[in-house]
């Protein structure tokens, strides 16, 4: 049980490591840069199951 939650730990540690250094790039002038994005489907499926309810979906994102 100790060895599961040792590694849950450090697998949440890398990813959160891995997380901010992407996020402390800059672009090549120097200036931060910042996208968004947005998405419409007619429905979401995920592993073969609806996410949806068979309804259309919007998806949006900021990166």
């Amino acid at each position: 049980m100790k060895m599961k939650k040792l590694s849950t730990l450090c697998l949440a540690a890398s990813t959160l490591f891995a997380a901010s250094s992407a996020m402390a790039w800059e672009s090549e002038n120097g200036q931060h840069s910042t996208s968004a994005s947005v998405a419409l489907s007619s429905d979401y499926v995920w592993r073969g199951y609806s996410q949806t309810d068979n309804e259309p979906a919007i998806s949006g994102s900021f990166d």
